[in-house]
């Protein structure tokens, strides 16, 4: 799972696949003033990079936030993303089955 995460990370960094999703730079702070900022050095393409990648793996249905800060730049990197966003469901039920399945009562 953590495997799929670093490699779509790794992509997006790779082709510069981020972009800001709103100039509503005035209502956020703190660590999320980064995701939005337009001077990018190295450490802060990465940064995106994995924000985009991992808030697509552990919120793959969108159930725990609609906000985005990031977007895909490129049209074709949503189908790797849809990819990892369907795998991270998938591997999220299965460990709860798994969970559910170790601690049931006999």
């Amino acid at each position: 799972w953590f495997l799929i995460g670093a490699l779509m990370a790794g992509l997006i960094f790779s082709v510069d696949g981020v972009v800001q999703a709103s100039n509503d730079s005035v209502l956020y702070s703190g660590w999320r003033s980064i995701l939005l900022d337009t001077s990018c050095t190295l450490t802060d393409q990465i940064e995106k990079a994995l924000y985009l990648s991992f808030n697509n793996m552990l919120n793959p249905l969108g159930l725990f936030g609609i906000k985005v800060l990031v977007v895909p730049a490129h049209g074709w990197l949503f189908v790797p993303l849809l990819f990892q966003g369907l795998m991270s469901a998938i591997l999220i039920a299965l460990m709860i089955f798994a969970i559910r399945r170790r601690f049931k009562m006999q």
